[in-house]
Parts: C-alpha cells; structure tokens; sequence
C-alpha cells in the first residue's frame, strides 16, 4: 500500500521511501527562484490538465496567470488527442526502492507512454524523471514504450518532446545507487 501525504512524503506499507523528487533534488537542486505561489499556480495547472484530459469541465475559467498554459494544453489535446490511461497516481519500484508519481500515462500516436507536464523552459532532470516514471511503470506491468516531456508555454503554445535514449535508464539507477549509499553516512 502507497500512501503519499500533503508533504510528498512517500510510505510503502508504513516505511517512508524516497520520491524520485527528493532524488533529482539532491544532483538538480531546485532553482533559487522557486517560491510557494509558484507551486501553488503548477498544482493549479496540473488540476485543469487532468481535468481536460478526463472530459470533465469545470465550472470556472482558469486564473489568468495560468490560461496560456491551459491554453496550450488544449491545443495538445486537439492535435495529439492522447488517449488517457491514468494519471497523478503513485506507483512504487521496489527493484530501485522508489516512489513517484507520473503526470499522465496514455497512448500517444498509438503507443502506451508516460508523459510529464513541465512550463517551456526545458530542464535536464526531466529525461531521468521520465526514465524513472518508465522503469517504475514496466515494473507495476504497466508496459509503457515511449516517453514524452510536455512543455506548455504562458503564451497557449506546446512542445512534445519524445526521450528516446535508453542509457536514461541506467543513468537513473546509478543515480538512485549513489543516493542511496550517501544516505546510509548521514
């Protein structure tokens, strides 16, 4: 059993176990520049993705600091037409000890994939957060094949970006190995 509380903190069966997050964090520390509002406005647009990609409408029109990126999220939607699958649910990879939880897992162009929502800007950590996303899917029997990296602009734009180098995946273990082991001295 997964459960994951207000303060990400992943436990498995009781146990506390790192988030893909919390790994990431420690070799891309988040930028200086994160504030509370900011995660307060990605909640918000993860919400009206979700909302979308599951047919529901919402009564509201979204706040004008995230309109463009719903906006862009809407034209995804329009020219991609993903098939959604699941979404915003935590899987646990017990090979890697590992919890995390992927934006969006559908069928792009035909194909089951992870896909995870970021604004424009492209950051390196995503590629190692998608391979862990796809790792940790293969090994719920969830057999995803493609990975995909969303970014979605304030100005109604998107950019899908399939990660196709495989190495990810081993660079990620190796990643989750080295975490592992410096948490063992702390």
């Amino acid at each position: 059993m997964i459960t994951l509380d207000e303060n990400h903190v992943y436990r498995v069966d009781g146990r506390t176990v790192p988030s893909v997050s919390s790994i990431l964090d420690l070799y891309f520390p988040p930028i200086q520049f994160y504030t509370e509002e900011g995660r307060m406005l990605g909640t918000a647009r993860h919400e009206w993705f979700h909302a979308i990609i599951q047919g529901i409408e919402l009564e509201n029109e979204p706040d004008e600091l995230i309109a463009g990126a719903v906006d862009g999220f809407r034209k995804f939607m329009s020219e991609v037409k993903p098939v959604y699958i699941s979404g915003e649910k935590p899987y646990f990879d017990e090979v890697l000890g590992v919890c995390g939880t992927p934006d969006l897992v559908a069928e792009i162009g035909g194909v089951l994939s992870v896909c995870d929502f970021k604004p424009s800007a492209a950051n390196k950590r995503t590629r190692l957060q998608l391979a862990a996303y796809f790792l940790m899917l293969q090994r719920n029997n969830i057999n995803v094949v493609s990975r995909y990296e969303l970014r979605l602009s304030n100005k109604g734009a998107y950019r899908l970006e399939e990660h196709k180098d495989y190495s990810d995946m081993k660079r990620w273990a190796s990643l989750v190995a080295a975490y592992n082991a410096m948490s063992f001295y702390r």
